[in-house]
C-alpha cells in the first residue's frame, strides 16, 4: 500500500502561475479519495507558505505541504522553518547572495525578472512572455560559483531557486517519513528538475505530459513502477492518482474522470 503521496504544485497540481486554480475541484476529489484509502498526501513545492496557504484554502484541499523545497513545513495553517545547520548557514549569507544575484541580473539579464518573497530560499522569476528560465538558471549558477559548497541551485518551469546546500525535496520528504514512521511505499509526481530528488526516492513515480524530457526519462526507467500521463498538468496529476487507486495497493478501484 502506498503510504505517502507527494505532489509538486506548479505545472503538476496546477496549470502554473497564470492559471493556478483551473480544474482544482477534480483534483481535490481524487486527493480526498486517495486519503480515504489510507495514504498521507503532501504537496512538495518551492513555493512559499503564504502561497500554499492561499492555494489550499481556496481549493479546499485538506493536505499538508513542504514549502521552499522543504525549508518550511506547513500544516493546519501553521508554517514552521526547518531547523538544520545548512539552513542556519544559508541565512547568514542570504543577504550577500541577494546582492550578487540581483546585481548580476540587472547587468546581464535585460529581460523582466522578479523575486518572490520567501522566508529562507531565494526565488527568481522571468517576467517576459517567453519565460526563458534555462538562461536565468545558467546566469545565477555563474554568479554564485564560489558558493558551491554553501548553496544548491535548481529550477522549475517557472522559477530559479537558490537553497541551502543539501536541501531538496528528497531531504524534506525523509523528514516526513521519519515523523510518520514510514520506511518506504512512497509515490511522487513532478514535472521539472527540481522534482528529481523527490522522484529518485519514491517507489512509484509519475509525470504529466508537460514534464521535462529528463523527468519523463527517469519515469520510463522505472518501467511498471512509473507512469507518464498523456494529459498535462492538473489532468495529468488526476490521471496519476487514479492509476494509484487502480493498483493492488488499494482494495477497490475508482472511476472518476478529470
Amino acid at each position: 500500500m502506498i503510504k505517502l503521496v507527494c505532489i509538486d504544485i506548479d505545472g503538476t497540481a496546477t496549470d502554473g502561475p497564470d492559471h493556478p486554480l483551473r480544474n482544482q475541484e477534480k483534483l481535490a476529489d481524487v486527493i480526498k479519495e486517495t486519503q480515504k484509502r489510507g495514504s498521507i498526501v503532501y504537496f512538495v513545492t518551492g513555493r512559499g507558505s503564504a502561497y500554499v496557504k492561499n492555494y489550499l484554502s481556496t481549493t479546499e484541499i485538506n493536505a499538508s505541504a513542504l514549502c521552499e523545497m522543504g525549508a518550511v513545513h506547513y500544516s493546519n495553517s501553521h508554517a514552521e522553518p526547518l531547523s538544520s545547520d545548512s539552513v542556519k548557514s544559508f541565512m547568514e549569507i542570504r543577504g550577500e547572495l541577494e546582492k550578487i544575484i540581483e546585481s548580476g541580473l540587472k547587468g546581464k539579464y535585460k529581460q523582466g525578472w522578479g523575486k518572490e518573497g520567501k522566508e529562507v530560499m531565494l526565488t527568481y522569476n522571468d517576467h517576459t512572455q517567453n519565460r526563458d528560465i534555462s538562461t536565468m538558471y545558467r546566469l545565477i549558477v555563474s554568479f554564485l560559483e564560489k558558493y558551491n559548497d554553501k548553496v544548491d541551485i535548481m529550477h522549475s518551469q517557472t522559477a530559479v531557486d537558490v537553497v541551502p546546500k543539501g536541501l531538496n525535496k528528497a531531504f524534506a520528504i525523509r523528514n516526513i517519513m521519519e515523523k510518520y514512521g514510514i520506511d518506504g511505499e512512497i509515490a511522487a509526481i513532478g514535472d521539472s528538475n527540481g522534482d528529481k530528488s523527490m522522484l529518485d526516492i519514491a517507489d512509484f513515480v509519475g509525470a504529466p505530459q508537460n514534464a521535462e524530457e529528463s523527468i519523463k526519462e527517469l519515469v520510463r526507467e522505472r518501467k511498471e513502477r512509473g507512469f507518464i500521463s498523456d494529459k498535462i498538468t492538473t489532468h495529468g496529476t488526476c490521471d496519476f492518482l487514479r492509476k494509484l487507486l487502480a493498483l493492488e495497493y488499494f482494495t477497490t478501484a475508482m472511476d472518476l474522470s478529470c
